[in-house]
């Protein structure tokens, strides 16, 4: 992935899902759509590490869920007001079982069908915030951030094809 024209500093951790301490010494932002498949390449191979850090204390985890518009990640954009903005933990369980039936959900025809399949077979309630839509949107777009999954860490960006050992190599710098 070409980070050129990337400006990590329009990103800011105060803007998204939260998961563990604000205050912690490394801060990780990821920008993801729940429909894109790397996305959740990502969150799967990384999960449990990244849950490692938070619980030591050591990450903060920024999430910001990505609306994007085309075609084929509009599926996201509505699975996105199905998790929770206020409890970061709760947010990673959902997203978890989001991701599990992601070829389920991610293929009905019907943007209606997929709040439905949110709320009658994922059991998630609605928590749609546009304000954080429309701010992490700005956001993305001042930081020239094209593609998702996008991840940074201090000015690091990178993807989904981070190895484990380069992912940990970051964190603990």
């Amino acid at each position: 992935m070409d980070t050129s024209q990337m400006k990590a500093e329009f990103l800011k951790t105060s803007t998204g899902i939260q998961v563990g301490d604000s205050n912690a010494p490394v801060q990780l932002i990821e920008l993801i759509n729940v429909r894109c498949p790397f996305c959740r390449q990502w969150f799967e191979e990384t999960n449990d590490l990244l849950m490692t850090y938070v619980t030591d204390g050591k990450l903060c985890r920024t999430i910001k869920l990505f609306d994007k518009e085309k075609p084929g990640l509009k599926p996201g954009n509505v699975m996105h007001r199905y998790i929770s903005k206020q409890d970061g933990l709760l947010a990673i369980t959902q997203l978890n079982s989001i991701y599990e039936t992601q070829d389920e959900w991610g293929n009905l025809a019907d943007l209606t069908d997929i709040a439905e399949f949110a709320e009658e077979r994922l059991a998630l309630s609605e928590d749609y915030q546009p304000e954080m839509v429309e701010i992490i949107t700005n956001e993305a777009t001042k930081a020239n951030i094209p593609f998702i999954p996008t991840m940074i860490i201090n000015d690091t960006i990178f993807d989904q094809k981070i190895t484990l050992e380069a992912l940990k190599t970051l964190i603990e710098k």
